[in-house]
């Protein structure tokens, strides 16, 4: 913070080592008091400063993955909602009825496999009854005890029953096939009457309702927008000159409109790919510690730049008057003179000034109304030992 000089009441300014010339008259004008300091070349950051527009960190239009009537939306634009909260309720009548024929399928397709492992079970066995049969007819045949028709005949069987085996597997093999089918219909159906409801995917606001009870929701037609605005975000375009210093993490400030006039802390989330039709890229600020911000909300950020040396006085050593800017410079002499300056950026209580003064002037601070261009000034207190010294 700049040190102010004040000056002791009384003792008037001498200034260099020129005399202090008086009007004429009956004796010198009275001196007014003041407080002054001396303009200072300092250090000032530099900033690149664009503006933006606030985005919600996620958004998600929610929408029906089946057709079907809406019997009921619970919320309205503005509304707060949290993750698996229901927001808008379907006929489910088709989609029940879809359900409970999978379900009856399943329970026929389970009832067949259990037929199917009957059937093959008795083909097993009368494929070992032939079996048998055949190698006794074979060892009587061989004691010349079963004539060759006889054989044949068993030879047949065996055959006719093993075909018949293979025919029982192969039946309970689709058997047990259309039961999975049947299982994955019902849970299919299941599933599908599970979307007769839609819930939020996450904590969020209701920015959008494009649906009303009785109307028809489509596969793919968005029914609500939602926004999640827990931490927002502003969304800038920078020129690409400056593509070298931005990167992900890097600190920046952001101001919103309608928000206080101070600076919020922000850092750099997101850095898109540089735009060749427009050389420039988009940013995205992740805004600290800010209440939720409506989308769209206009803000400025400033990234800092390189560091600049410029004059800076106190603020309040400069008078606006009408377009002008003016401070009063104490000249050798001791006497208040009124000079225009050209302000720049403000900052932690100073001005820059970009002309009108030099490094090491002299101005009155917070000048009293009494004052006027030419008047003589004293010290309005003792100056401090660091203070300006006539």
């Amino acid at each position: 913070m700049r040190t102010l000089a004040t000056i002791a009441l009384g003792m008037t300014l001498t200034w260099g080592c020129g005399a202090t010339s008086e009007p004429a008259g009956d004796g010198p004008a009275a001196a007014t008091a003041v407080t002054v300091a001396r303009a200072a070349r300092v250090e000032l950051p530099s900033y690149v400063e664009v503006g933006g527009i606030v985005q919600p960190r996620s958004t998600a239009f929610v929408s029906s993955r089946v057709a079907a009537t809406v019997e009921a939306v619970y919320v309205v634009p503005g509304d707060r909602v949290t993750r698996g909260q229901m927001l808008v309720r379907l006929d489910r009548r088709e989609l029940a009825a879809h359900a409970a024929r999978a379900a009856a399928e399943r329970v026929a397709a389970t009832e067949a496999v259990q037929a199917s492992e009957a059937a093959a079970a008795a083909a097993e066995a009368e494929l070992r009854l032939a079996e048998t049969t055949l190698t006794r007819i074979t060892e009587l045949h061989g004691k010349q005890s079963a004539t060759q028709q006889e054989l044949d005949r068993a030879v047949a069987a065996r055959d006719g029953a093993a075909g018949r085996a293979r025919a029982a597997h192969a039946a309970r093999a689709a058997a047990d096939a259309s039961g999975d089918a049947a299982r994955a219909a019902e849970d299919a159906a299941r599933v599908a009457d599970s979307y007769s409801v839609l819930s939020a995917p996450f904590d969020g606001v209701v920015a959008e309702r494009l649906v009303d009870e009785g109307a028809l929701a489509l596969p793919g037609t968005p029914l609500l927008l939602l926004e999640e605005r827990s931490t927002p975000r502003l969304e800038v375009r920078i020129d690409d000159t400056h593509a070298s210093r931005l990167l992900p993490g890097v600190q920046a400030e952001v101001r919103l409109d309608g928000q206080a006039a101070t600076w919020t802390p922000a850092r750099v989330v997101e850095i898109g790919r540089s735009e060749p039709a427009t050389h420039s890229f988009l940013v995205t600020l992740e805004i600290d510690g800010q209440e939720p911000v409506r989308s769209g909300t206009f803000g400025r950020a400033r990234f800092a730049w390189e560091a600049r040396t410029a004059v800076t006085v106190p603020a309040g050593s400069v008078l606006r008057r009408g377009q002008l800017s003016l401070v009063y410079l104490v000249d050798a002499a001791g006497r208040a003179r009124l000079r225009p300056v050209v302000t720049g950026a403000a900052g932690d209580g100073d001005l820059e000034i970009l002309t009108g003064l030099q490094d090491g002037d002299t101005v009155v601070v917070a000048p009293p109304v009494t004052l006027a261009d030419g008047s003589r000034v004293e010290l309005a207190a003792s100056a401090p030992a660091d203070g300006i010294q006539p």
